[in-house]
């Protein structure tokens, strides 16, 4: 393994309830994903500077240089997705949660290791469908575009992550306007609910006839 590290920008993004749309589509799902890759994701990570470190079937390892490319990354793709994706019923939706941090990373081939990358990947299990989470760090130094709306979430105990990590939603202004998709996906997946829950939750009892 090299020891050489690099500051870099990670993005980790990862399709909605992959195996639930294989299960109803296997054919369709992978080819409209393709198509989402050829036509959307992947000129976009190239336009910003981004360069792909790992693929699985619904998921991308991505890093930038900068913290803006992968940002403006993010938010271009996610906001372009349900208008390259749009004929189609909201359960059925092609979404992505992605999520971004930045710090010291150590290449090996073609795998990247350390902690920014761990904690891309468990900032993206954190993020609700259609948005993009990010760190502290990233927060921080981003520069741009200037209308970002950042809505902080809080400190997060992730997995296997062994400090805190303070966290941050954006949410294209598209993932904001189409609620019933995200609904849709997160009753169809059995996924978590989008963030933030409200700060107390309560319990109605309602009478019924046996």
């Amino acid at each position: 393994m090299s020891s050489g590290r690099k500051l870099v920008a990670v993005l980790c993004a990862d399709m909605v309830g992959y195996s639930r749309l294989i299960g109803l589509d296997d054919a369709g799902t992978l080819q409209r994903l393709r198509s989402l890759r050829t036509r959307l994701i992947d000129p976009a990570i190239e336009e910003h500077g981004g360069r792909i470190v790992q693929t699985g079937g619904d998921s991308l390892l991505v890093t930038f240089d900068s913290i803006d490319g992968a940002v403006r990354c993010a938010v271009h793709v996610q906001e372009l997705i349900p208008t390259y994706d749009g004929d189609c019923s909201p359960d059925r939706a092609i979404r992505f949660r992605i999520g971004i941090n930045t710090g010291d990373a150590i290449p090996d081939g073609s795998d990247l290791h350390g902690d920014a990358v761990n904690v891309a990947v468990r900032l993206q299990s954190e993020c609700p469908p259609g948005a993009v989470c990010v760190s502290r760090a990233v927060h921080d130094q981003v520069r741009g575009p200037p209308n970002l709306a950042f809505e902080a979430i809080g400190s997060l105990n992730l997995k296997n992550i062994a400090q805190p990590v303070e966290g941050f939603v954006l949410r294209p202004a598209a993932s904001t306007a189409n609620k019933s998709v995200e609904r849709a996906l997160v009753r169809g997946t059995g996924e978590a609910l989008p963030l933030p829950l409200p700060d107390k939750l309560s319990i109605a009892v309602l009478a019924f006839t046996n």
